[in-house]
């Protein structure tokens, strides 16, 4: 039985948006929807548990014209981050698949636009035995796909008071980082490598409870601010989660430390082992 309200709730911390659950008919399925976008401007979520596997697929509005006609952008930077996550999600067991207007197309090169109908589906094969972790990997993995060919607003920056003491320039690329990291590159990170810190090992969950489920930040291994133009961002290889406090640390030095040089100090001093 999946917890909904558990389901929403992580879900909401890893994209940074407010979710919401309406009845469906069918038992077993739950349809999950983004309450900032209305019908028939938004889209659905549908959770369906079956025999030995988990899906989510993506439901467009009926009428959502707008909706549509933002996913088949020919935008090539949209298509090939849509490409990577895919990648990305299938290597932690979840299969992403594609139709558009009745047709099955490879993730890596969607047709050009108009659409007038598209749906994006994302399965793992399951023993039942974590029925709650794969309701969340699927529909993770399908909300990121889906945010990947949407253009996501960027919310403004602000620097902790922590961040005080750093350096000018390693200040301008927290904020890049901040300001240019994408919900679904985040929700990658977290599947591949999981929400606790890679320095210094520190777990949200198990020290806060509820309070910190699914709290992570995201670190990118090169700044934003020297990645070229049309750069595609690889998750599993790139990014990596960090705590507050490590991921302040990294960027006391220019270029940022490496997470694992950062764990070596925290090794060397007898913080950690």
């Amino acid at each position: 039985m999946i917890d909904t309200t558990l389901l929403l709730e992580r879900l909401g911390a890893r994209f940074g948006h407010d979710l919401s659950v309406e009845p469906e008919g069918d038992i077993g399925h739950v349809a999950i929807r983004v309450p900032g976008l209305p019908p028939p401007d938004g889209f659905r979520l549908i959770l369906s548990s079956g025999w030995r596997s988990m899906e989510a697929v993506f439901s467009p509005d009926p009428f959502a014209s707008r909706l549509m006609k933002t996913l088949c952008s020919d935008d090539p930077q949209r298509r090939k981050e849509f490409a990577a996550l895919a990648s990305t999600f299938g290597a932690v067991g979840v299969t992403s698949s594609v139709r558009v207007d009745e047709k099955s197309v490879d993730p890596n090169s969607l047709p050009e636009g108009p659409w007038s109908k598209v749906e994006i589906s994302c399965i793992r094969l399951t023993d039942k035995s974590d029925e709650q972790g794969d309701a969340e990997r699927v529909a993770s993995a399908s909300l990121a796909l889906v945010l990947a060919l949407l253009p996501v607003e960027r919310e403004s920056v602000e620097i902790s008071p922590l961040a005080q003491g750093l350096p000018e320039g390693a200040l301008v690329r927290l904020a890049v980082n901040r300001y240019e990291r994408s919900p679904s590159n985040r929700a990658a990170a977290i599947a591949v490598h999981g929400a606790y810190c890679h320095a210094c090992g520190f777990d949200f969950s198990a020290f806060y409870g509820m309070l910190g489920d699914g709290f992570i930040e995201v670190h990118h291994r090169v700044p934003v601010s020297s990645l070229g133009e049309g750069y595609v961002i690889d998750p599993s290889q790139d990014l990596v989660p960090l705590c507050a406090n490590c991921h302040q640390m990294v960027h006391r030095e220019d270029p940022p430390i490496s997470p694992e040089d950062l764990r070596g100090l925290l090794v060397t001093r007898g913080v950690i082992r």
